[in-house]
């Protein structure tokens, strides 16, 4: 049986590694990462379609792989990605922008690998300013829109 959470779950943890295994969102449950040295969330199941899902605030290494989001249970990065954050293997049933990554650090490589996005869903990567980041996208199946770009000021 799984942990549920049906509530926001802040994670302030400065300096240090977090790890989501095996959890159900549901019922307003999500996370909001606002301090951490990584966030992994595997084998984890986002289930209400009106909650964000995962929100990065702040800067943090974030590895996501082998879980399933629901309708508008999208993956929201404000702050700065971290060096080796992965997206990958993971389940996107729709929703407008069911990843949307708008900050990224200078000297940054990530990946989104293997991912399956169906129905309403887009994919949005928005590099503000001139930040030097490698992303590499590779071996996703797209039943849906794709919009890969840089923020233009």
């Amino acid at each position: 049986m799984a942990t549920i959470f049906k509530e926001l779950v802040t994670v302030n943890a400065p300096g240090k590694d977090v790890v989501f295994d095996g959890c159900d969102f549901v019922d307003g449950g999500r996370i909001s990462v606002e301090a951490a040295n990584s966030v992994t969330v595997t084998n984890c199941r986002f289930l209400d379609s009106h909650a964000d899902g995962i929100d990065v605030i702040a800067e943090t290494k974030l590895m996501v792989s082998y879980s399933y989001f629901c309708d508008n249970a999208v993956i929201g990065v404000n702050g700065p990605l971290a060096d080796g954050s992965y997206i990958s293997n993971n389940w996107f049933n729709g929703g407008n922008g069911c990843l949307a990554i708008n900050n990224v650090g200078d000297d940054v490589a990530f990946t989104i690998s293997n991912n399956v996005f169906k129905g309403e869903s887009s994919i949005g990567i928005y590099t503000p300013g001139a930040p030097a980041a490698t992303v590499k996208v590779f071996d996703n199946q797209f039943e849906t829109a794709v919009r890969i770009g840089r923020e233009i000021e």
